[in-house]
């Protein structure tokens, strides 16, 4: 019965070097964050931008800019970056309500066919599979299915 050597890279000692130095990498990448003050207390950095008083370049709010000799009304400045990432902000708001219906018909199905049971987390969470299941296979008119025949 001969004991098989490990390579050098999986023994005990390797394994801590390794630990070891990747703590070392990660406080490396932490220090670079906050600066220390010649006081011994640790000052935040802040960006330059925020320092000097200026607005990041990709804010999302929209200036007017009026002049001083038109009596007109201001004019909004929108660009096309502006205009993309409302775009992008109105179909995250909609694909998060189309998943809040969806969780909410779960979460429906699961309370009906349950019962009084619901309190329990297995059948709570076997109840949820099945109608998790039923939707994800069947869609959304085998949800509604499940939840008639709960409903008897």
């Amino acid at each position: 019965m001969t004991k098989d050597k490990k390579s050098w890279y999986n023994r005990w000692w390797a394994i801590v070097l390794y630990v070891i130095i990747g703590l070392i990498i990660l406080g490396s990448l932490m220090s670079e964050e906050k600066t220390v003050s010649t006081s011994g207390k640790s000052e935040e950095s802040f960006p330059k931008e925020t320092l000097e008083g200026d607005i990041p370049k990709n804010s999302i709010e929209i200036k007017t800019k009026t002049e001083a000799s038109s009596s007109e009304e201001p004019k909004k400045e929108v660009t096309e970056e502006k205009l993309g990432i409302l775009k992008q902000l109105e179909e995250t708001k909609e694909a998060l309500d189309d998943y809040k219906e969806k969780t909410d018909k779960l979460n429906g199905c699961t309370k009906l066919c349950a019962g009084d049971d619901y309190d329990i987390p297995y059948i709570k969470n076997e109840w949820y599979n099945t109608c998790y299941q039923l939707y994800y296979y069947g869609g959304m008119e085998a949800l509604e299915r499940q939840i008639t025949e709960c409903k008897k």
